[in-house]
């Protein structure tokens, strides 16, 4: 496995990321910060610290609130370090050429954490994508005229609350039952799809 010198400590990815949920339900804001940065500063791509490191953190937080493991204070303190940190990578991240690939990214119903769709925006787009990322809230409709103006490859569904689901659902038959963007493909990804 990968190391990764930190400070005099050469750490694996596991150590690291154990460190940094450390830092996280610590409310650590500026040590978490530090661990990620010296991480990339040392050469891991700041792709794989969002992969390895930042997603799955976000996916343990969501995972031991659902579980009642960890109150609202411990999650919210927890996901916006983690979010801030992600804002900082994003900015970190290799550019590859444009693909001509398009893709638009939108959370579903009830979403109030938007930072796994952040992310597969983030990443896409350093891959070469051009990528909308619309969030949560968009009304369906807006959201057909959207894909009907954009007409993406790819539209990416996120959700991580099973509420959102059936209103995943109705958007899907309602892009199909108009025929707007009849060769795009619909990815959905989250907690709620994932489970």
């Amino acid at each position: 496995p990968q190391t990764i010198a930190a400070g005099r400590k050469t750490m694996s990815m596991p150590e690291l990321f154990k460190q940094y949920l450390e830092h996280l339900f610590a409310g650590k804001r500026s040590e978490a910060r530090a661990l990620i940065l010296a991480a990339q500063d040392r050469g891991v791509a700041a792709s794989k610290l969002l992969k390895m490191i930042i997603w799955p953190a976000m996916e343990q937080v969501e995972s031991l609130y659902r579980r009642n493991h960890i109150n609202l204070i411990m999650e919210h303190m927890a996901m916006r370090i983690n979010r801030l940190v992600a804002d900082q990578l994003q900015g970190m991240l290799a550019r590859e050429p444009k693909t001509g690939q398009r893709m638009v990214v939108v959370c579903g119903d009830g979403e109030g954490e938007e930072l796994g769709a952040q992310m597969t925006a983030d990443i896409f787009e350093a891959m070469g994508w051009s990528v909308w990322f619309l969030g949560s809230g968009v009304p369906s409709d807006e959201i057909l005229q959207f894909i009907g103006k954009t007409n993406p490859d790819i539209l990416c569904i996120y959700g991580t609350k099973p509420a959102g689901v059936p209103g995943t659902r109705r958007l899907i038959e309602l892009i199909r039952g108009v025929g707007v963007c009849s060769e795009m493909q619909v990815m959905v990804m989250g907690g709620v799809f994932n489970r």
